[in-house]
Formats: C-alpha cells, sequence, structure tokens
C-alpha cells in the first residue's frame, strides 16, 4: 500500500504463483508477476492511516502480507518506498498525487 497524504492506493502481487517468489517477491525472474489493485478493508487502511500520523509521515509505501486466511500482517513502512512501477502497471495516479501533494507544501 501507498500512502499520499491521505490518499491510499493497495495492490497484491501474486507471489505465490512463481516458486522462486515464494518467501519474498522480489526473487522472481518473471517481469509479469501478476499485480492487481487491491480493496484493502476499510479498518486497515484506517489502522495504517492512524500509523502514518503516529510517526508523522505524509508519504510512505507500506508492505503487508495477507496470509491464506486473509489475515493482514504489516512487516513495514518505508518513508522513501518504490512505487512507480505500481503506478505504470496498475495506472493508480500515485503520480498525480504526489505532485499535488508536492504543490500544496508551503515553501518559505
Amino acid at each position: 500500500m501507498t500512502i499520499v497524504g491521505n490518499n491510499c492506493f493497495a495492490a497484491s502481487i501474486d507471489s505465490q504463483s512463481d516458486p522462486a517468489a515464494l518467501i519474498d517477491w522480489r526473487h522472481t525472474e518473471n517481469p509479469q508477476l501478476p499485480h492487481y489493485r487491491h480493496a484493502l478493508p476499510d479498518s486497515i487502511a484506517q489502522q495504517l492511516f492512524q500509523l502514518m500520523r503516529s510517526l508523522r509521515l505524509t508519504f510512505g509505501a507500506i508492505d503487508l502480507v495477507q496470509t491464506p486466511s486473509g489475515e493482514y500482517v504489516f512487516l513495514e513502512v518505508n518513508p522513501s518506498g518504490q512505487w512507480l512501477w505500481l503506478d505504470d502497471m496498475l495506472g493508480f495516479g500515485i503520480s498525480d498525487s504526489i505532485a499535488a501533494w508536492l504543490a500544496a507544501i508551503p515553501c518559505d
């Protein structure tokens, strides 16, 4: 999930479709590993927004794992994480959201 201000963009990566990526999706050599837009439950999204407020972050790339039973497990939040490939693959509009977020930051 990528959070930009009050916007969130959730994606899922089907890492289990490639044996090389079972533990870590980045270990795949498959450039077409399936990526999907993901409808994150509102309760999980709200918990992540609360975490961001607690950390005083307005941008973050958050890594989660969804277990086979549907439970979400938090791994990390990266305050300078990668996101462009998700915008390219899924047409999220993260780039536009970041541009608007940056344009709203006052410069002194």
